[in-house]
């Protein structure tokens, strides 16, 4: 079944939650406590039932994780007059969200800032050493950048296709 990059991710979103859920499971079903010398009702489903599934899971979660990695190395995105594979693509919207992240908190600083110094009546002064207007002109136009990279990304993903036959067992085609 061929599925896009984008579906990949949340499949294997999906087959990470039922791999929690099976684990949960055969902790449930592992062991019975009773009063002793009663009788009771064996679980419906044996643990080594539950550990098959879950060993299933597991190579299905490898298997498509092992897919995801090999379209982010493998397919590449245009941005800037450079090739970025989507892996090293992502990896510059991380770190181009994060220079964001300074940018806004210089561009929210105020030219000078006063305060009285704890047990002492001497008044500081806090200079900017740069100019906050500057920094949001500058946020502004990194914003614009980063968020039409990650527009490329999402696009790339929606665009890559992947054969993972076991998709059929989280979606409907």
């Amino acid at each position: 079944m061929k599925i896009s990059l984008a579906e990949g991710i949340i499949i294997r979103n999906l087959i990470s939650k039922r791999i929690q859920e099976l684990i949960s499971e055969r902790d449930q079903v592992a062991f019975v406590t009773v009063p002793k010398g009663e009788e009771y009702d064996r679980p419906d489903r044996k643990v080594e039932d539950v550990t098959l599934d879950l060993e299933k899971t597991h190579a299905q979660y490898m298997k498509l994780d092992m897919l995801i990695h090999e379209a982010n190395i493998r397919h590449s995105i245009k941005w800037k007059d450079n090739e970025y594979s989507i892996v090293a693509a992502i990896d510059l919207a991380k770190r181009l969200r994060g220079e964001l992240y300074s940018m806004k908190h210089f561009a929210k600083s105020q030219k000078q800032k006063y305060a009285s110094s704890y047990g002492s009546d001497t008044m500081m002064v806090t200079y900017a050493q740069f100019e906050p207007s500057d920094y949001r002109k500058k946020a502004e136009k990194l914003e614009r950048q980063v968020n039409r990279l990650s527009s490329l990304i999402e696009a790339k993903n929606h665009e890559v296709e992947l054969e993972f036959v076991e998709a059929k067992y989280y979606m409907e085609s």
